[in-house]
């Protein structure tokens, strides 16, 4: 596909404007990044990086081996991953730092998981890296939590940093959770048992689908922005990946869903997205792919994206 200016510049401004049908991102009508406790850094392979003290930073899903390098360079110890994904528990390990996985959902943090995040930080030999996919929401909830409860951070300040980092006010769980709800006592570390802080956590596994399905989603975009044509770029491949994927997530679930209204709801709503997305690669196909259907496309998938994810997400 070649870009020309006024495409690239469409695109470019469908960047700034998919914010407000995508979740993870904050809309215009919700709390924007301000200044606020955390200090952002810019590191390579970390998006979302920031500091919130000597031994506590937050971010996004570190970029291979190079943003597992950069957390080294820190000084992090201890990493803990909170959405979904399975980490790359070999690849942490052979730089010689500790990962615990504890998934949280978007409606907050269980009293349960908060003792266990508290009791992976009292034990970590050094600064530790709490992170989810975007570094935006759930991470920053988690981090919250713990700067409570370690750094003494007061409730008004743990807002003021969910506010700073965008947290969006679509999911009140995790600002009750981070900010307001009560922290674990010593009786409640104390029932924290080793087996309670794995390497890597059961998960269901359409989130991890929806994981990869998210990824696929940010890489298209990327794709486009960039205008590149090579096959690591080229955004028709990684639409049909996406489609794929989508297809795939709707036929494991349709098979492993035991709740029929459930069922029916996830079919329709990934009905919609693949729909979306085959008109996203129809327009693509094009010997000249028009801007407007492309920019349409794109919000399509978008809408129902979020549709779906404030549906289904917990």
């Amino acid at each position: 596909m070649r870009c020309t200016p006024a495409l690239a510049i469409l695109f470019s401004l469908w960047t700034l404007t998919c914010a407000a049908f995508r979740p993870g991102v904050a809309a215009w009508d919700e709390p924007q990044p301000s200044s606020g406790p955390g200090q952002s850094l810019t590191v390579p392979g970390l998006s979302h990086l920031y500091k919130l003290d000597n031994r506590l930073y937050s971010g996004g899903t570190p970029e291979g081996i190079e943003g597992l390098e950069s957390l080294k360079k820190l000084g992090v110890a201890t990493i803990i991953r909170v959405d979904g994904a399975r980490p790359d528990v070999a690849a942490i390990q052979k730089l010689g730092l500790r990962i615990v996985h504890l998934p949280i959902g978007y409606d907050g943090i269980s009293a349960d998981q908060s003792a266990r995040l508290v009791r992976a930080v009292q034990e970590s030999s050094g600064p530790v890296f709490i992170h989810c996919h975007h570094g935006q929401h759930r991470g920053p909830a988690a981090a919250a939590l713990l700067a409570r409860a370690e750094l003494g951070w007061s409730q008004t300040v743990a807002n003021q940093w969910l506010l700073q980092v965008g947290t969006s006010n679509r999911y009140p769980g995790l600002y009750q959770s981070g900010c307001r709800a009560n922290l674990p006592g010593p009786e409640e570390l104390a029932h924290v048992k080793p087996e309670d802080l794995p390497e890597t956590a059961r998960v269901p596994d359409l989130v991890e689908r929806m994981v990869e399905i998210d990824t696929l989603h940010d890489q298209l975009k990327k794709n486009l922005v960039a205008g590149r044509n090579e096959a690591a770029h080229d955004p028709t491949r990684k639409a049909q990946l996406l489609l794929e994927a989508l297809q795939e997530a709707s036929r494991a679930e349709s098979m492993s869903q035991p709740n029929p209204q459930k069922k029916r709801e996830f079919g329709q709503r990934t009905s919609e997205t693949i729909s979306a997305i085959e008109q996203l690669i129809k327009a693509l196909g094009t010997e000249k792919p028009h801007p407007d259907r492309i920019s349409d496309s794109l919000a399509n998938i978008g809408k129902s994206c979020s549709a779906c994810h404030a549906a289904m997400r917990d």
